[in-house]
């Protein structure tokens, strides 16, 4: 007894969409149960930046991540920022640390006298303004922030010194193998102020 012809093509065809789905069954499952491999570089040991505002208007916003490796060079995981031995009494404002700047050229003019390329932006996301004393007694004015939709690894807090006018800036840096760096040329007393501040 012969099969006919239509019958035999109706066979073949059936066997390889059989196949054609065995082989997808067997291919699904593999891509299911291997682990998924992962993209993120190593997380940077920094601190996180507290709540913070934009520049342009004061309604909270919480800053971004410090682990977003954005602006980070794969491989390299800068030495997490120590906090230092002192401690300080920091008085926190109601104003923000951009409207502040931003309404006084004279603190402007002496951040960029500390670091020459500071631009506005680079405090977009700002955090309400702090003060403190030093131990012979000037006070000064705290203002940080970081940079908008990027502000892991751009953490910056600016001491303003009332009394001689001068500015003195510490600028988280990540993916350089730096924690930091301060310009300025600031006393040890002002440097731990500006890492305790940026840690606190």
């Amino acid at each position: 007894m012969s099969v006919p012809k239509t019958t035999k093509i109706f066979i073949a065809i059936t066997v390889v969409i059989l196949l054609l789905a065995a082989v997808f069954i067997v291919v699904k499952n593999r891509s299911t149960t291997s682990s998924p491999v992962s993209t993120e570089t190593p997380s940077q040991t920094t601190p996180a930046l507290p709540q913070a505002t934009s520049g342009t208007s004061n309604q909270a916003a919480p800053a971004s991540s410090p682990s977003t490796s954005q602006n980070s060079s794969p491989g390299i995981t800068p030495p997490s920022i120590q906090a230092p031995s002192e401690s300080f009494s920091i008085e926190k404002q109601a104003d923000y640390s951009y409207g502040t700047i931003e309404s006084n050229p004279a603190i402007l003019s002496s951040i960029q006298s500390a670091k020459s390329d500071f631009q506005l932006e680079d405090i977009g996301v700002s955090l309400p303004v702090a003060t403190s004393k030093l131990k012979n007694g000037d006070e000064v004015l705290l203002l940080s922030g970081c940079t908008p939709h990027f502000c892991g690894g751009t953490g910056i807090v600016i001491a303003y010194d009332k009394t001689d006018k001068k500015s003195y800036v510490f600028k988280e840096k990540i993916g350089s193998g730096v924690g930091y760096e301060i310009y300025g040329n600031p006393s040890e007393e002002l440097k731990s102020l500006l890492v305790y501040h940026f840690l606190h």
